[in-house]
Order: C-alpha cells, then structure tokens, then sequence
C-alpha cells in the first residue's frame, strides 16, 4: 500500500537562479537540492550555444555543470536551463 503524502512539496531548490556570463564565454554550475530524496529530475538547455556538460538525469539533488559559448555578436542573448520545476537563467 503506498501513502500519498500533501504536506511534501516535490521539485528542486537551486543555489542561483541566474548568472550574466562575460561576453567570451563561461563554464559554471548550478546546484539542485530536492525537496525529497526520491525526486526525480532533469536538466535541459533551451539553447544551442548553452552545453550541459554534466549528467542531465538526477534523483535527488545534484549539480549541473555547463558551458556558455562565445557570444561574437554586439546583441546581447539570453538562455536557460531547465531543471526539474525551476528554470536557470
């Protein structure tokens, strides 16, 4: 018999929520903490020039590491990262 608990909220808290990477490119992290230690989630990129470079399926909490490509263009950009229920931008 399994039991439903309403009083846990499943999902992710992350340590950032945005970074502004310098124009010639950035490698960073974002750190994932789930609410419950069963959660299961992933992380995927909206945009090309954004590279997960770590794993991309998690359970629990975990860290995402990308890299942010060289921007040769004078117009600013902006990209996220989906992880779990929370978006990283």
């Amino acid at each position: 018999m399994m039991i439903e608990r309403s009083d846990v909220t499943c999902g992710v808290t992350l340590s950032v929520s945005s970074v502004t990477p310098p124009a010639a490119g950035f490698s960073g992290s974002v750190k994932a903490t789930a609410n419950t230690p069963d959660y299961k989630w992933t992380a995927v990129s909206n945009a090309s020039w954004i590279e997960i470079t770590s794993a991309t399926a998690f359970t629990g909490s975990g860290t995402v590491e990308y890299k942010v490509a060289l921007n040769s263009s004078v117009n600013s950009r902006t990209g996220t990262i989906t992880l779990g229920d929370k978006i990283f931008t």
